[in-house]
């Protein structure tokens, strides 16, 4: 009897002991990383300029530069099921991602680019190791989405939200809300198991119902400025002068609500399917200048 309890308490002490190894190097990294000198973004273009032509050392240094963006990043995906470390060695590798594929010469920050490939590092290793069973990554969007989400109401509430607040704030239907909800932030929720009103839907699952609006990674994830700023970045070295204009219109990017065909097409003096044929091109070549940068989902 007394053997078993010093073995346990030898375990515990173990265990306690991995715990504590843990939080000693991300002490340690955090403050080697804090040590680095942050860009200043005419500095961001010259080694984006200098990776393109093959330069290692210019690539080690933008890496090394925003190694702190990472840990911000993977702060905010913490208590899902993956050690923190392991969030950030993932984001790295996303970071290494956006430094290869960079293009100084598109104008957008290298933060705002650099985030989406972070954030895509960090959300495939939940996909693939927070969980006992692989889920995809827009799966995995869904319960951080309902995390989040979940704390902002609860803030704005002063209580924990009710499902049907939940649902409501995400405009998925109830009975998904239900299901996410008593995963436990992904603990061992199955795929297959039936979400119907009453819990006897032999035919419908969790899996099947989660929808992922594109069927990629998208930057659904990153903030509307974001976004914003990546549009604007590819309409500005994109597009001509008409283009851009009736794109900014179409889709309310001037600051005002999107206007419809027949209110360009009366500004331009020309039909509707002038305007709608001026559109299409610009969004094709929008899309395909997005594209070849890796980014995918803002169109």
């Amino acid at each position: 009897m007394n053997e078993s309890g010093s073995n346990g308490n030898k375990h515990n002490s173990a265990h306690s002991g991995g715990v504590d190894s843990d939080h000693s190097i991300s002490r340690v990294y955090l403050r080697e990383i804090g040590q680095i000198p942050l860009l200043e973004p005419n500095e961001e273009k010259v080694l984006g300029r200098r990776v393109q032509l093959g330069d290692t050392c210019a690539r080690t240094e933008m890496i090394e530069a925003n190694l702190r963006l990472v840990v911000s990043v993977a702060k905010k995906y913490t208590g899902l099921g993956v050690p923190f470390l392991d969030l950030v060695n993932e984001g790295n590798i996303g970071l290494m991602n956006a430094v290869e594929r960079f293009d100084p010469g598109f104008g957008a920050k290298f933060s705002t680019y650099a985030t989406y490939w972070i954030k895509h590092g960090v959300k495939l290793a939940l996909a693939n190791q927070g969980r006992n069973i692989r889920v995809p990554v827009h799966i995995v969007d869904a319960f951080i989405r309902l995390r989040r989400v979940s704390a902002q109401l609860s803030g704005e509430l002063g209580r924990e939200p009710t499902d049907g607040e939940l649902a409501e704030e995400l405009d998925i239907p109830l009975t998904h809300v239900r299901r996410l909800r008593e995963s436990e932030a992904l603990a061992t929720v199955s795929l297959d198991a039936p979400i119907g009103v009453n819990g006897d839907s032999t035919d419908t699952c969790f899996g099947d119902n989660v929808a992922d609006p594109d069927g990629d990674t998208t930057v659904d994830d990153l903030n509307a400025k974001d976004r914003l700023a990546i549009l604007e970045e590819a309409i500005s070295q994109t597009l001509n002068g008409r283009e851009a204009f009736v794109i900014r219109l179409r889709f309310g990017l001037n600051g005002e609500g999107p206007e419809t065909l027949d209110e360009v097409g009366k500004k331009y003096k020309v039909t509707r399917e002038r305007i709608r044929g001026i559109q299409n091109i610009a969004l094709n070549k929008l899309r395909k200048a997005l594209r070849k940068r890796g980014v995918t989902g803002v169109l």
